[in-house]
């Protein structure tokens, strides 16, 4: 059905108490009618498509345009100004969007303005006048070339002796953003806050059980999360949900029996914010749970906000455990594992 014989059926299904479907209409394509239909209302013959108003309470009504003819004389009239001048496609889209509507109206707006031919004349003018390094300045945006080519004038000091030096322009350029072009001219940006901003959302969307598609039961408490998150911090919870079957898009319920909360809780905060935070007297046990787990070690010691482990290589962290355990033990090390632990123990004590 066209998107013309679909605005027809709710026409008639909007006006025809007796007939509202026509013959042969089958009832998958009447519940679609009837659902579509709730969306419009019929004034003196003419269709109109109510759309809800934008942070504001109530609808407006704009003619749905049937005639494909009328339609392209609508969008001319829209795109000229009364001055004779043509509208930029933003100007245009706001005087065309305010009365009428129907399906695929934006793309025939943007084909029109593609096609018409004192718009894509001014469009090559812009052009020759306006390299991609100019454009890319007046965004503010600066720019750098990955191309491996040398400029034999610009690196030769005695071929520039007798040019007249140019003028000095002053380019705007953006602190946060920095995009490269190479030699095909190819933008190439990239965000470093991308990453961060991103597990920042998951967390949230943790904290406030959104999307969550797996339930952890700890010490007869449950917490959700993503299998995704843990499944990309761990190795044990990747082969876990990949033998239980729990890739698909339901969710998963995993009893932890045996794992105890105050050591997996540091190592579930970690897997969200890239924080280690935890007692000290529980280094030991998070220790031996993020092996058990087969967890970022590299990534966990050089968190750089974590409690404790912040400066510590992951060996430091087997230092500093095992001095721990022989202290408890009442065990003998030697002098020299005495001193380098000592110097580690040091180091926690300072962030601790």
């Amino acid at each position: 059905m066209s998107n013309e014989e679909s605005y027809l059926a709710i026409l008639r299904y909007l006006t025809n108490e007796r007939e509202p479907y026509a013959p042969g209409t089958e009832g998958n394509a009447k519940r679609k009618i009837r659902k579509a239909a709730a969306c419009y209302v019929v004034r003196a013959g003419t269709l109109y498509y109510q759309r809800k108003l934008r942070d504001k309470e109530g609808f407006t009504e704009l003619e749905v345009v049937l005639q494909p003819e009328r339609r392209k004389g609508l969008i001319e009239a829209a795109h000229i100004g009364t001055g004779g001048e043509h509208l930029t496609r933003h100007q245009t889209w706001h005087v065309l969007s305010q009365t009428y509507w129907w399906r695929g109206i934006l793309k025939h707006m943007k084909d029109y303005i593609k096609d018409c031919s004192k718009c894509q004349e001014r469009t090559d003018r812009s052009r020759s006048t306006n390299d991609a390094s100019e454009m890319l300045e007046e965004l503010g945006l600066d720019v750098r070339s990955d191309t491996n080519e040398t400029d034999d004038e610009s690196s030769n000091p005695a071929s520039n002796t007798n040019q007249t030096p140019k003028p000095a322009r002053k380019k705007p350029t953006a602190k946060h953003e920095l995009v490269f072009v190479d030699s095909k001219g190819i933008v190439k940006q990239s965000s470093s806050k991308h990453g961060q901003t991103i597990l920042d959302q998951l967390n949230q969307q943790r904290l406030n059980n959104q999307f969550c598609d797996v339930t952890l039961l700890i010490e007869g408490q449950e917490f959700k999360a993503h299998k995704a998150v843990l499944a990309a911090s761990s190795e044990y919870f990747r082969e876990l949900f990949i033998e239980k079957g729990a890739v698909s898009s339901h969710e998963a319920f995993v009893d932890l029996s045996g794992f105890c909360k105050s050591s997996f809780l540091p190592l579930l905060e970690f897997a969200y914010t890239s924080e280690l935070v935890f007692d000290f007297c529980s280094m030991a046990e998070i220790s031996m749970l993020a092996r058990h787990l087969f967890m970022n070690e590299e990534a966990m010691a050089q968190t750089p906000n974590s409690t404790a482990v912040s400066s510590l290589s992951d060996q430091s962290i087997m230092q500093v455990v095992n001095y721990v355990l022989s202290q408890q033990q009442g065990q003998k090390i030697s002098e020299e594992e005495i001193e380098t632990v000592e110097v580690e123990v040091g180091q926690i004590s300072e962030v601790v």
